[in-house]
């Protein structure tokens, strides 16, 4: 992967959109859905929606234990949650609540990624590093096992018809055969940890790592 430089010496400056959410500390997901953007939050586990000038309004509250939705996706219409501590897959209902539809995944904390490839939802999780595929009712269906030490895929991402995800605690790329097993096609990047982030631009797939803060493009 092509490194484009790191927080230490590229400078973007943010305007304040929404204030600080009462006791939440972070906003660790965020979606489009139905042309509005949504955030969900820890350590409250609550569900945003922006209105689109300066603030955040709920829509959904803390679902019991959960103290992170860690992962947003839409899918078939719907928007969906992943969670901690107790891995479970959470379906919006356009309104108020979240309604559960898939349970916790025997061992694991968290689901630590969503993606939609090929009208199918994937989640990653942790402390595994297991990708899974929802069969669209109420159950996870494991798709590849754990890589190896790698025991989170922070991220998921659908480039050129393929699947693929950034993994902790070594930092690798690895594209998804389509079937049962992932293969790896970037090596770790020197001392970073972990590719917490992958987006496409511009037909090209990029990758945001820590503890370095790099911007990465994969050749």
């Amino acid at each position: 992967m092509t490194d484009f430089g790191t927080r230490k010496n590229r400078f973007t400056s943010f305007a304040v959109a929404a204030p600080q959410l009462a006791a939440e500390t972070y906003i660790y997901s965020l979606a489009v859905f139905n042309n509005k953007l949504y955030g969900c939050t820890s350590p409250n586990g609550n569900l945003y929606e922006w209105n689109g000038t300066d603030a955040w309004i709920q829509v959904a509250p803390k679902l019991a234990a959960e103290t992170h939705i860690r992962a947003l996706a839409v899918f078939n219409n719907k928007l969906y949650g992943g969670t901690y501590p107790n891995c479970n897959l959470y379906e919006w209902n356009g309104f108020d609540a979240w309604v559960q539809v898939a349970p916790k995944l025997a061992d694991a904390t968290r689901i630590a990624s969503l993606a939609v490839f090929n009208n199918k939802l994937y989640a990653c999780t942790h402390p595994n590093g297991n990708l899974y595929e929802w069969n669209g009712v109420d159950a996870w269906v494991q798709v590849a096992p754990q890589l190896a030490a790698e025991t989170l895929t922070f991220s998921l991402a659908v480039f050129n018809n393929k699947l693929y995800a950034g993994t902790h605690p070594n930092g690798n790329l690895y594209e998804w055969n389509g079937v049962d097993a992932w293969v790896q096609v970037a090596p770790k990047l020197a001392d970073e940890i972990t590719i917490y982030s992958l987006a496409v631009f511009n037909n090209k797939l990029y990758g945001g790592t820590r503890p370095g803060g790099n911007l990465y493009e994969w050749n």
